[in-house]
Order: C-alpha cells, then structure tokens, then sequence
C-alpha cells in the first residue's frame, strides 16, 4: 500500500477544489446563515435552535427538544419572509424542516 505524503495546511487551503476548502466553506457560510437566523428568531428559541443544513430552497434546523421543536414550527410561515429578505443564500428559500437532537449536539455545533 502507497503512503501519501502529509501536506501542510496552508497548502490544502489553498488548493482549488479541494475537499478540506468544500468543507471549510459549508461552515463559514452555516455560520453566516445561523447568525442571520438567529437575529430573526423569537429570542425565547434560540437559545435552543441552531441551523444544521442549507439547501438551495430548504433550512434544516436542529431543536432541543419536541417541545422547542413544536414551538418553532409555528414561527416557520413568520421566519420564511423574514430569512429571505436577509441573506442572499436565503432569497429561494422555500421551507424550513425542523429536527430534534440533544442539547449536546446543538451545543458541539456552537
């Protein structure tokens, strides 16, 4: 089996198309997105809400609990408009798709 030379970080940075530069990417621009819905979240929610995913025209987010979940479904047709008007990622959103995970998770994910 052939070893492959470890390459500095730096280097697989800025290498085009590279897998580490996708994924470093997905985050930054999970983060932009979460930081914009939160400013748009009813403060009560996000202490226990965080974005998971963006599609082109759907946002996955993760709540605490079924309880949180239940509340946040029913800011979704508020929170669809809103999310649109302020991020260019969000302009063709169309639904928001809410799971359940631990507070851990959501945690780790902060």
């Amino acid at each position: 089996m052939s070893q492959v030379a470890p390459a500095p970080i730096g280097q697989l940075l800025k290498t085009e198309h590279s897998a580490l530069q996708r994924i470093f990417a997905k985050v930054q621009q999970l983060k932009q997105v979460n930081e914009v819905f939160l400013t748009c979240l009813e403060p009560k929610l996000r202490k226990y809400c965080i974005v998971a995913n963006i599609y082109t025209d759907k946002l996955i987010v993760l709540a605490e609990n079924a309880a949180i979940a239940t509340q946040f479904r029913f800011c979704i047709p508020d929170l669809l408009p809103l999310l649109r008007q302020k991020h260019p990622l969000l302009r063709e959103l169309k639904s928001i798709e809410c799971k359940v995970a631990s507070l851990e998770k959501i945690q780790e994910a902060r």
